[in-house]
């Protein structure tokens, strides 16, 4: 669900400066999603910002997700789970 930036604004209390800075994002941003901190919070934003871009922009851009999944840089500890993000979202688009 997409929340409002003047919403992010005035749940927190925050000082004249922080208040300042979040109200120069409000014209550049739609909008924004809570994410659940669960330490893959990072990785799923990033998925979902990829993927609204997708739907919202082209589907080109949602094909150009898939081949970046599906060769991580390197072979670390999220790599199977990229390619798995790939192998699913194939899937989906048949």
């Amino acid at each position: 669900k997409m929340l409002s930036m003047e919403d992010l604004r005035d749940s927190f209390d925050i000082n004249s400066e922080q208040h300042a800075k979040l109200g120069l994002l409000i014209p550049e941003f739609r909008g924004y999603r809570k994410v659940r901190g669960d330490g893959n919070c990072y990785y799923r934003a990033v998925y979902f910002s990829w993927l609204e871009q997708a739907f919202t922009y082209r589907l080109a851009c949602l094909k150009r997700l898939i081949r970046k999944l599906e060769k991580p840089r390197e072979d670390g500890p999220f790599s199977s789970d990229f390619r798995q993000a790939a192998a699913l979202l194939r899937r989906w688009l048949k």
